[in-house]
């Protein structure tokens, strides 16, 4: 049986890198006019300057067993966290709402398990210093074991 978490992990990934970041028509680049990078973890800074920011991080996974009489299954929650040093929370916000789109109607194919559903549970967004800002959302995927 494969991993489980790594699948997941990995279609999430997929997923992010189809995404075409843009603000209204302009397109969201790093300080290196890449489009964001997908990471396990926030980057640090390169030397010599060129920003890996904005940037997306898949943060964390809480897998919770959702067992009934007659099926096994998982409800997990995926952690995405988007960062900007922009100075303004709007191209997280952007980040955000493209990743959104991007997920709300993707079936994963994942060995073992079908999944039922994918639904974004809660959104924030945070100054964490001047002119930093984080955006955190948590997606709950619902799979049944085949």
């Amino acid at each position: 049986m494969a991993s489980l978490a790594f699948e997941l992990r990995e279609a999430f990934y997929n997923v992010l890198r189809s995404i075409d970041f843009k603000i209204d028509t302009t397109a969201i680049l790093t300080g290196a006019g890449q489009p964001p990078g997908i990471y396990d973890r926030v980057p640090q800074e390169r030397a010599g300057g060129g920003s890996l920011f904005p940037c997306v991080v898949i943060g964390v996974r809480v897998a919770t067993e959702s067992n009934t009489d007659d099926t096994i299954g998982q409800s997990v929650i995926t952690r995405i966290h988007t960062h900007s040093r922009s100075g303004s929370s709007k191209e997280v916000e952007y980040m955000q709402d493209a990743i959104y789109e991007a997920l709300r109607d993707v079936t994963f194919v994942l060995t073992d398990w079908d999944m039922l559903m994918i639904d974004r549970e809660q959104s924030d967004i945070t100054e964490i210093a001047e002119g930093r800002f984080q955006g955190t959302c948590e997606y709950r995927t619902l799979l049944t074991e085949q």
